[in-house]
């Protein structure tokens, strides 16, 4: 008979640095997406002496700005999201497993809305 090992398996990651790399992957991708997008119809150089006037950052920094601010903005965004996951209701409940109960014998309309009664309104008067 040979002896289990207690030894955890190398290689695996946790559930928390599963959900920081997704939430990094993910945010990265985004931010991709959002400057191919956002670059792709303006020039920062031209909108550097629309909101700056002592400061002239150049293509360069505009592009780098830009693609962190989107970056951070798809973090976050990331992030909420991987929280709302893991702090949801269980799967059973999500699944409407624990809905499975017998349903209840109907009763007829009149029972259930007040002032009903054989399917006419009662209570009030036709002047």
């Amino acid at each position: 008979m040979t002896a289990q090992s207690t030894v955890p398996i190398q290689g695996r990651w946790s559930c928390n640095r599963r959900d920081f790399g997704t939430v990094l992957w993910v945010s990265f991708l985004g931010a991709c997406f959002g400057s191919l997008i956002i670059f792709g119809l303006l020039d920062p150089e031209a909108m550097t002496g629309a909101w700056t006037e002592k400061w002239d950052m150049g293509r360069e920094w505009g592009y780098t700005l830009g693609f962190g601010f989107l970056w951070m903005v798809s973090f976050v965004a990331s992030v909420l999201t991987i929280y709302m996951v893991r702090t949801g209701p269980c799967s059973s409940y999500a699944a409407g497993l624990d809905l499975q109960r017998p349903v209840a014998e109907k009763k007829p309309a009149s029972q259930d809305v007040p002032g009903l009664k054989d399917g006419k309104v009662v209570g009030h008067d036709k002047t």
